[in-house]
């Protein structure tokens, strides 16, 4: 159960980064530690409050900020050529010999 003031309790904050990766909610709120008798219907009620559903998407948003920082980064080290720079040496028979440095 959530606080009064919308704040997850640590369990429903584990199930919550826990489906991010897991194959399934039950298996989820098993790895949070809910109980395995009733996990099933526990993932689906933890799927239903706004609060839950909130962080899942607070939590996958970063990550795929993250990730698209980290894709940038990586990519900023790459030397950039115009299309047409590329379409240049076909045009003239082929591509040049020389190395870029």
């Amino acid at each position: 159960m959530s606080t009064s003031s919308g704040r997850l309790t640590g369990r429903q904050a584990a199930f919550a980064l826990l489906y991010l990766d897991a194959p399934t909610a039950k298996a989820a709120a098993i790895a949070a530690g809910y109980s395995t008798q009733s996990t099933a219907h526990q993932a689906w009620r933890l799927l239903r409050r706004p609060e839950v559903c909130r962080r899942i998407v607070e939590l996958r948003d970063q990550r795929l900020w993250a990730r698209r920082d980290a894709g940038l980064a990586r990519l900023s080290g790459v030397p950039r050529q115009r299309p047409q720079d590329r379409l240049s040496g076909l045009r003239n028979g082929g591509f040049s010999a020389h190395r870029h440095r």
